[in-house]
């Protein structure tokens, strides 16, 4: 049986904030204009699509809020940075219906991941084809070595740093 295993990493770098070198220090998550991003990390769903039965379904989750309803629908254009290749960023698209003001937005399923890094996330809103606002966030993800393999990640392991 599948069972889903959300893990929220709240440390979300906001574009405005300095990013901390202390890893355990939690920054604001990022604030803009018209968007305010609530929450976010990676969900993992056990018994994955991609890696089979021992390995788990990885993907980004985040929570945002419009700060004003709008009277139109909005669309939203979500790039997530892929892990595997940062030149090739994940992409979501789609309308966010008059007067809702939450949202989730979730990324394709990751083939990988790399431990203790951060990660870039960027919201643009639309309204009637005109660009209204880019929102960036930095999302870390960090998982204790010992729980790796318990929840059934695969990671990747990259040479540089970042």
């Amino acid at each position: 049986m599948k069972y889903v295993l959300i893990f929220f990493v709240f440390c979300i770098f906001g574009c405005t904030e300095i990013q901390s070198s202390n890893l355990n220090e939690r920054v604001k998550p990022a604030e803009s204009e018209f968007i305010k991003t609530i929450g976010g990390g990676f969900a993992f769903v056990s018994g994955g699509k991609i890696g089979g039965p021992q390995e788990a379904d990885i993907y980004y989750s985040i929570k945002y809020e419009l700060k004003i309803q709008f009277q139109i629908p909005v669309i939203i254009k979500v790039e997530f940075e892929n892990p595997i290749d940062n030149e090739k960023n994940l992409v979501i698209e789609r309308e966010i219906p008059q007067g809702v003001t939450r949202f989730l937005a979730n990324s394709p399923i990751l083939e990988g991941i790399e431990n203790s890094r951060s990660y870039k996330v960027m919201l643009t809103l639309y309204k009637d084809g005109d660009l209204l606002e880019k929102h960036i966030d930095f999302i870390r993800f960090q998982v204790r070595e010992e729980d790796i393999e318990k929840l059934g990640i695969k990671l990747i392991r990259k040479s540089h740093n970042k």
